[in-house]
């Protein structure tokens, strides 16, 4: 099973995002899907990304929150391709999943679903939310998905577009606020505008955690491989996430 990278992108992660459209499935096992519009994912894409929580419902086979995995996936019109496909635990709160891209190819197909982790089958019942999908590549990123433009009447039964209200200015991080310095980097970064770091998580594309430091804002990265990592940030009650490159 690969590891799905769960982030809360420079947000609280009890807070909803800025993003105030969703798709909202009503999980039917491995059958939920939507189809979205082509796109050809370039050679060197790297992850996609979407901001998804998840709701139990009372016909799932008994399985709670803790013993389910958010399950993403992009492939092409009849799945005989997989561009990329991962899960990873379930949340009631909105963050942002990242997803490895595995192969270069037309993407035309979301599938999602709620997979429990005893036997990993896709469960009936739940309630998913996902927003925007983002692939990023080498040469930028591009939104192949918005629930906020998506023609609904295209949707299939049990699949609608939902408007969640935006976070107020009081709960949010703002760009702003926080940063890394220097980025890209060789050597060190420092952790910009947050005070009382507790812990420093660095964390692979891939989803695989590779450092850890605590009590401090500056972590040596200097034998990390070149690439792109994220790192996550925990204080006294938030956990806060972005990226960075190392040359």
């Amino acid at each position: 099973m690969k590891n799905i990278l769960l982030i809360a992108w420079l947000f609280v992660a009890s807070n909803l995002f800025a993003q105030d459209y969703y798709a909202q499935f009503i999980l039917n096992g491995w059958q939920s899907f939507i189809e979205i519009p082509e796109y050809t994912v370039p050679e060197g894409a790297t992850h996609f990304t979407a901001v998804a929580k998840y709701a139990v419902g009372e016909s799932n086979g008994g399985f709670v929150l803790g013993q389910i995995n958010i399950f993403l996936k992009l492939a092409n019109s009849d799945f005989t391709v997989e561009i990329g496909a991962a899960g990873s635990s379930a949340t009631s709160d909105f963050l942002e999943y990242a997803v490895t891209i595995d192969t270069s190819g037309l993407a035309s197909r979301l599938q999602v679903a709620g997979q429990e982790t005893s036997s990993w089958g896709a469960l009936t019942g739940d309630t998913l939310w996902v927003g925007a999908i983002t692939v990023f590549s080498d040469i930028g990123e591009d939104v192949i998905f918005d629930p906020a433009t998506h023609d609904a009447s295209t949707l299939p039964v049990g699949v609608t577009i939902v408007e969640i209200g935006p976070p107020s200015a009081v709960d949010s991080r703002t760009i702003q606020q926080i940063s890394l310095y220097p980025n890209p980097a060789r050597s060190t970064i420092t952790v910009e505008g947050i005070q009382d770091i507790a812990e420093i998580n660095v964390i692979s594309l891939a989803g695989s955690r590779v450092m850890t430091v605590k009590e401090t804002k500056v972590v040596n990265i200097e034998n990390l491989a070149e690439g792109i990592y994220f790192i996550r940030i925990q204080t006294g009650n938030e956990t806060l996430t972005t990226k960075f490159v190392k040359q």
